[in-house]
């Protein structure tokens, strides 16, 4: 994740007060668990990353999808033809889509920060 936390920490030069971010993935998590997980962009390797540059409590992260919503979207199925009550679950285990709020303290002096 180095040259990822470079990117981040890079990022918060331009931005004025507050930072979104979604990464779109299709993997499972069960493999190494869900806090261990930082081979690639998870929940916990986001909110790991994201907060190193903001601060933890500054970080907000949420998955959201699940296996039917990955299987939608390698199919390239409309949305319209599933259930919104089925493309509403969220399993942790397999996100398709997660999604991170940071806000950058005011007057923060750590590196890279502005």
């Amino acid at each position: 994740m180095g040259g990822d936390s470079i990117a981040v920490r890079q990022s918060t030069a331009i931005i004025s007060r507050s930072f979104w971010q979604t990464t779109g993935r299709i993997f499972t998590a069960a493999r190494y668990g869900l806090t261990n997980d930082c081979w690639r962009f998870t929940a916990a390797s986001c909110a790991r990353l994201f907060g190193d540059v903001f601060g933890a409590e500054q970080v907000s992260v949420r998955s959201q999808g699940h296996v039917l919503a990955a299987i939608a979207f390698l199919a390239g199925m409309d949305y319209e033809k599933l259930p919104s009550r089925k493309l509403d679950a969220r399993d942790q285990y397999c996100p398709v889509t997660i999604a991170v709020a940071a806000v950058k303290r005011l007057n923060d002096q750590r590196v890279g920060c502005v």
